[in-house]
């Protein structure tokens, strides 16, 4: 868009995710952005180097930001998608790999039983608190995960 634009800051929970943010992001560059442009040409850098936005933030922070700078300075771009990232994924397919993982490491942890007690509505009241920053209604959730009895 332009060098000259005012740096814009968001505050992101680690544990989210950066699609989460695009509704965000989308206002503040409305003027400067194409109407007919595709939620799949954003794309994120980080000193140059894409980010996979498919990885929680927090993940993406610790991979790439080691002198830990705050605030993490990153570049918002909305073209010229870089061959080695995926196209900017979609929540739905954010949520889908969240739960995915969830239930990888339900199985691991638990042999999947904790996951089978749980049903849609529980399954997305945990993503719910997860990409609202409503840690209480995540923790409802989460807490029947992390127990380790039996």
């Amino acid at each position: 868009i332009g060098e000259n634009l005012e740096p814009q800051y968001l505050m992101l929970p680690r544990i989210s995710y950066f699609t989460v943010a695009l509704d965000k992001v989308q206002k503040s560059f409305q003027k400067y952005i194409s109407p007919d442009l595709k939620n799949n040409e954003f794309w994120i850098d980080y000193k140059g180097t894409p980010l996979k936005m498919q990885f929680p933030i927090g993940v993406l922070c610790d991979m790439h930001n080691r002198e830990s700078e705050t605030p993490w300075n990153l570049t918002l771009h909305f073209s010229s998608l870089p061959s080695q990232l995926l196209s900017f994924p979609t929540r739905e397919s954010i949520e889908s790999q969240f739960l995915s993982y969830v239930k990888e490491a339900d199985a691991l942890k638990h042999r999947g039983k904790v996951l089978q007690t749980l049903g849609m509505k529980d399954r997305k009241q945990l993503w719910q608190g997860l990409i609202t920053d409503k840690f209480s209604q995540f923790l409802g959730i989460n807490q029947k995960l992390m127990d380790s009895s039996g």
